[in-house]
This record gives structure tokens, C-alpha cells and sequence, in this order.
């Protein structure tokens, strides 16, 4: 595996009963964008000039249903609480000099007991492009996560 010494990741608890899943939750994410340097997932990515990248940043929060919920509803216009949000970083946005590129933020539910993992992908896939708005597109979204899930040893 491709080492990514470079990218920074940080991952914040919005309620103090998640603070111990944060150094888990990143070292997860940095193995993810690992796997995705590698060259391992040939699948090309809607935007190649990001998938794989180094040089990244992405912050991650941790929430539970009612945060969610409320983000759901203004973001999406869905009145339950979501399992991941993520919001990509808007190209325009003006950013302070940085060494890496802010690809965006990630916000997950917490409060679910299993599938965490694999949220965690899927949410980061998205940040590199991948979408299921089409049914076409969600399929190579689920293939592409079930090849990292599978290079994975969480």
C-alpha cells in the first residue's frame, strides 16, 4: 500500500459520548484513501483528477439522530435522520494557503451499532465523485465500495 503521510483528516465528536470512536474513525478513512492511492481500484472515478489524490484534507464528524435529522431536513428535505451526509467542498470556495487540497466534509451517524465501516467508504466515495442519483451510477458506487471493503482489514 501507498503510504498517505500527507493527507490530514480530522475527526470531531459533536457529542461527547462519540469521543472515543475518533481515532478509530481516522485511522479507518486514512486506510480507506490508502487503498484508493494504491492504483488497487481500477474503476475511474467521475472526477480522476481528485480519486487517489494526496495531499487531502477531510473533516469528519460524528453525530447522532437528532443532528442528523436536522441536517437531513435542511440539506436534503427528508424528515429522519440520516446514516452519512457528505458535503463536497464547492470548487470556488476561497480557502487559506494550504498544503492540502479540503475535498470536503463527512457527517456520521454514530448512533447506529453496525455498518459504520462501510458508511465511512461510501461517504468518502462520494467526496471523490461517486453517486447513485442513476441507478447505473449506484452500481458502480456499491462495486467500488464492496472492492475496498473487501481490500480492508479493519
Amino acid at each position: 500500500m501507498t503510504p498517505t503521510p500527507n493527507n490530514k483528516i480530522s475527526v470531531v465528536s459533536l457529542d461527547k459520548r462519540f469521543k472515543k470512536q475518533e481515532a478509530e474513525i481516522k485511522k479507518d478513512i486514512l486506510r480507506v484513501l490508502e487503498i484508493l492511492n494504491s492504483g488497487a481500484q481500477r474503476d475511474r472515478s467521475p472526477d480522476r483528477k481528485r480519486r487517489g489524490k494526496d495531499k487531502i484534507s477531510i473533516d469528519i464528524y460524528l453525530a447522532g439522530n437528532a443532528v442528523m435529522k436536522k441536517l437531513n431536513v435542511k440539506f436534503k428535505n427528508k424528515n429522519y435522520p440520516a446514516d452519512i451526509l457528505s458535503f463536497e467542498e464547492p470548487s470556488d470556495f476561497i480557502m487559506p494557503e494550504s498544503e492540502q487540497k479540503k475535498v470536503g466534509e463527512i457527517f456520521l451517524n454514530v448512533s447506529k451499532k453496525s455498518g459504520i465501516k462501510k458508511l465511512l467508504v461510501h461517504g468518502v466515495l462520494h467526496l471523490f465523485g461517486y453517486t447513485h442519483k442513476k441507478e447505473r451510477d449506484g452500481e458502480k458506487m456499491e462495486r467500488m465500495e464492496d472492492k475496498i471493503i473487501n481490500d480492508l482489514t479493519f
